[in-house]
């Protein structure tokens, strides 16, 4: 389990600076992509695959799934009302 904790505070230490904001009814919210990252995330997503019993293609399987549907962008109008403090 150590394996694990190590790749997550891997993952976390290179995502926690790029901060995806979302804008809804006047409420903020942060998200933290682990998008481009795909190594460290292949690191943690190998041991839960292991440790419930999976087949390594399913690692691969969920990187190809989490790569088409897991997607934020920070649209420039966003940021610009972010820095402005809207």
């Amino acid at each position: 389990m150590r394996f694990l904790a190590d790749a997550g505070a891997e993952l976390w230490y290179v995502i926690r600076g790029r901060a995806v904001v979302s804008l809804n009814r006047g409420r903020t919210s942060l998200a933290f992509t682990p998008n481009g990252h795909d190594a460290i995330r292949r690191k943690a997503d190998q041991v839960l695959a292991e440790l419930a019993g999976l087949e390594h293609a399913f690692v691969d399987e969920l990187q190809k799934f989490t790569a088409r549907s897991v997607s934020a962008t920070l649209h420039e109008s966003s940021l610009e009302l972010i820095q402005e403090g809207a």
